[in-house]
């Protein structure tokens, strides 16, 4: 499937699709029904080191080492939207509003999906970037209460969202995968 190592993988809600993003520059969608590739998207000119669909799993997210954030649609697997952002980890807000990004320059920046612009970045919090962004068991709507987020030196931090000045760090190790599902933390 991929020629070099596979970063991120993602479920969309109804887990009919498996994106994964790998450092052959690719995101491969797989149909779970048969298990073959449906689709290979190779706008990235560097690792594709995230991969996020939106609730609706209208919208396929990646973050690429090129510095790029694409969106695919996937009705058409066109892009309908590329991002400059330096980003390890992307995910959607629940209802498809918000596209978070972390990356190496140790922000988290919220972009607004009606308009593709940036509407909130985080305060300088973290050491050696941000690697994951999750929201665990989905059930807030909107952000919700708090954003969370991981960072390359192992802990997690909740931002208050509208207001980033708000940071707790947890003190946990980030064993999650951004954008999906879990059910709890490592120490």
């Amino acid at each position: 499937m991929h020629t070099d190592i596979v970063q991120s993988v993602s479920f969309n809600q109804a887990s009919s699709l498996l994106a994964s993003g790998s450092g052959d520059n690719t995101v491969k969608v797989v149909a779970t029904s048969t298990w073959t590739v449906i689709h290979t998207l190779a706008e990235h000119s560097n690792s594709v080191r995230s991969v996020s669909f939106n609730q609706a799993g209208s919208l396929l997210a990646s973050g690429s080492e090129d510095e790029t954030v694409k969106v695919v649609a996937t009705s058409t697997w066109t892009v309908v939207q590329t991002l400059s952002l330096r980003s390890y980890s992307v995910s959607f807000n629940q209802d498809g509003s918000f596209l978070a990004s972390g990356g190496g320059d140790s922000k988290v920046k919220m972009v607004a999906t009606s308009t593709w612009t940036v509407v909130q970045t985080s305060v300088d919090a973290h050491r050696l970037g941000v690697f994951g962004l999750f929201q665990p068991g989905r059930q807030s709507s909107g952000l919700g209460k708090w954003g969370q987020h991981c960072e390359g030196g192992g802990n997690i931090h909740l931002d208050g969202y509208p207001n980033p000045d708000r940071t707790h760090s947890l003190g946990y190790h980030c064993l999650l995968q951004p954008g999906r599902q879990s059910s709890g933390l490592g120490k």
